[in-house]
């Protein structure tokens, strides 16, 4: 590997961790802010592959930063897809095992949703955190 490219990696993933760096704007097209202005650049995915209108990318012909960098956020996406936890399901009481359940409201805070249950046969609420998978709410 040359140096060039080993730097145009690491770039990419300094732009790949900075929190709105990165925009999808569907499956194929992706917007990069600039690192040094107020700029933005259209990466989208081709049949030959990732195309970035960069200077760097157009005149070169090379893979920049803007495109390793949404490399990193398309993989870490696919990653986190592939490690959703389902919800849980709640069919009886945690108390006496009854099937005669009811939800009986839904609270939500930073860490998830807090599902509350009332059995109908001991009478007792209980509660269970549903944590999200997915962004805010």
């Amino acid at each position: 590997m040359s140096k060039q490219l080993i730097n145009r990696e690491e770039q990419g993933f300094i732009i790949a961790s900075i929190s709105g760096a990165i925009k999808r704007i569907s499956e194929t097209k992706y917007i990069v802010k600039s690192q040094n202005g107020g700029g933005e650049y259209d990466v989208c995915s081709t049949e030959l592959g990732w195309v970035c209108s960069c200077p760097d990318h157009k005149f070169r012909g090379v893979k920049c930063k803007h495109i390793f960098a949404v490399e990193i956020s398309f993989a870490l996406r696919k990653e986190v897809e592939v490690a959703r936890i389902e919800p849980l399901q709640i069919n009886c009481c945690i108390f006496c095992n009854s099937s005669n359940i009811v939800k009986d409201g839904l609270r939500h805070n930073k860490r998830g949703d807090i599902q509350k249950y009332n059995c109908r046969e001991c009478n007792r609420y209980f509660t269970l955190l549903e944590e999200r998978t997915s962004g805010k709410r």
